[in-house]
């Protein structure tokens, strides 16, 4: 389903699309980017740095108010000890909500069907 806060991510241009439009396109670069780090991670078995790219990412999905994304982000950014199964798991199915997101985001935002 579509992320009900892309509004809150471009209040600030207000009346302006094409700001609108970069802020978006700021968003899917780093969040395509960001996704690519935790599925990398993931695979590798590195806490470490599924821990460091979640706590980078807690505060945007926050602010688009996707509230399980969010918990899920903050579960791995806390989590301890090595990237177990479980762990993994978590972490590519944050990934894969995040390629929704951010296929949400383009096809809203950037007409990119």
């Amino acid at each position: 389903d579509a992320v009900r806060g892309f509004e809150a991510l471009t209040a600030f241009a207000r009346d302006d699309a094409e700001a609108a439009r970069e802020i978006i396109r700021t968003f899917v670069a780093e969040n395509e980017a960001h996704a690519e780090t935790l599925r990398r991670a993931a695979l590798a078995g590195d806490a470490v740095a599924l821990r460091a790219i979640a706590h980078k990412m807690v505060p945007i999905y926050t602010l688009l108010g996707e509230e399980e994304l969010a918990a899920a982000l903050r579960r791995l950014e806390r989590s301890e000890g090595s990237a177990d199964g479980a762990l993994r798991s978590a972490a590519l199915g944050v990934a894969e909500r995040v390629g929704e997101i951010v296929r949400a985001a383009k096809k809203e935002y950037l007409c990119d069907r």
